[in-house]
């Protein structure tokens, strides 16, 4: 058995075209109400979520063929259930399935095929990576299939998040920010509503269909339980590990990819400081230790103050001694001796250090203008002049001036 929280959002153009079939509930065309979002938690043996697409310009006849695919998938299930999904692709085969989008999972394997137009991603022990479709040696459906599609198998852990985003949509964001955000104690709709209000914030505007999936519990299998009594069962289950699959699915694995190197796309998007002020999580865990920071500096410079010693003491009864006045020889005038004036001392230069991974240095300070040099994290500059709108220039130790985004930059430590 595997308990899950899965969130599910539809482009209205995707509502228009397929037909979903998402554990046993019915969504899309073959629906009777279109609903855009789609909240479950489920405790199953197995779990899935079909996807089938409306052929045009034959509505009517890709309407019927929609409600034969849903069939044969109701019919596949309990065998799906009772054997294990470990030969999932065979019995497609079998009952002639070809599902435009299809996730499917049990206690211990997920397996999908996913249009190459969409990400898959795994976020496991706090690291989001992206899957990697696996390489087939073999063809299992024909060849136009194969050249729209990818197939991806990974073992599931518990805890693990399952993500089916757009493939732009990981770029609006930094290393690690969307890891954190969905390790968060809230529910799993309320973590991807957040995420992708902060991605409409940064810019991003496109309306596709998005999956979430969260691993709450595992058991183990006990679907061949109540059989091992029985005559010969013994028998047949060493008979069922040994006869295995034919195309070997069983032994496929996904492999994956860091998302560093999605965000050091050629010209990720960054977000302006206006929308990092609106962006809660950012003034959680930046602006709030700053102001402890400044509140405390302007205590103990009041402190310091008022504990210097006063320049002069007052006569409390307001009189002021006369200087008794002293006979003395009449001198000769002293000149006056002037001090020279010491030169005003150079203020040194303000030292900056890179602190995002990599930051581009341009000629103007746009993100239009032209890219001059991408620095690295650690690289030291020199402040030219006062950060405006964002924007502060500098020059590098090899003398090139230009501007960089100043929230990525931060005051060097001489200590």
């Amino acid at each position: 058995m595997i308990k899950t929280a899965m969130t599910v959002s539809f482009s209205s153009d995707d509502l228009q075209q397929f037909s979903y079939l998402i554990n046993g509930t019915h969504l899309g065309l073959l629906s009777a109400a279109a609903q855009n979002i789609h909240i479950q938690t489920s405790h199953r043996l197995l779990q899935y979520v079909v996807g089938i697409q409306a052929a045009e310009p034959d509505l009517a006849a890709s309407l019927s063929e929609q409600r034969q695919q849903i069939s044969r998938w109701q019919a596949l299930l309990p065998i799906l259930a009772h054997r294990g999904s470990s030969n999932l692709n065979d019995l497609m085969v079998q009952y002639n399935l070809r599902p435009d989008l299809m996730i499917c999972f049990d206690e211990t394997r997920l397996q999908a095929w996913l249009p190459v137009t969409d990400g898959f991603y795994l976020l496991r022990n706090g690291e989001l990576r992206r899957l990697k479709p696996v390489n087939l040696r073999d063809l299992v459906f024909d060849e136009p299939y194969h050249e729209n599609h990818h197939y991806y198998s990974l073992q599931l852990s518990q805890d693990d998040y399952i993500l089916m985003l757009p493939p732009d949509l990981p770029q609006m964001f930094a290393v690690g920010e969307i890891a954190d955000l969905l390790l968060g104690l809230r529910q799993l709709p309320a973590k991807m509503s957040e995420l992708f209000q902060i991605a409409r914030q940064r810019g991003y505007q496109q309306e596709q269909t998005w999956l979430a999936m969260e691993v709450l519990h595992k058991e183990a299998d006990q679907r061949h339980g109540p059989e091992l009594a029985g005559p010969g069962a013994r028998l047949r289950s060493w008979v069922d590990k040994r006869r295995g699959t034919p195309s070997g699915q069983e032994q496929h694995e996904s492999d994956s990819e860091t998302m560093e190197d999605e965000a050091e796309g050629p010209e990720p998007l960054r977000p302006s400081f206006r929308q990092l002020l609106a962006d809660r999580r950012w003034r959680l865990r930046i602006l709030l230790p700053v102001l402890l920071v400044l509140a405390l500096a302007i205590v103990i410079a009041a402190w310091a103050g008022s504990r210097q010693p006063e320049t002069g003491q007052t006569d409390p009864t307001g009189t002021t001694e006369k200087p008794t006045p002293t006979l003395t020889a009449a001198a000769t005038p002293t000149p006056t001796v002037r001090p020279t004036a010491s030169p005003t001392p150079t203020e040194p230069p303000v030292m900056l250090v890179v602190t995002a991974r990599r930051l581009n240095l341009r000629d103007q300070p746009n993100t239009g203008g032209q890219l001059l040099a991408t620095l690295e994290n650690g690289d030291q500059l020199v402040q030219m002049s006062e950060p405006q709108d964002d924007w502060v220039q500098i020059q590098t130790d090899d003398g090139l001036v230009g501007y960089v985004y100043y929230p990525y930059v931060g005051p060097l430590d001489e200590g």
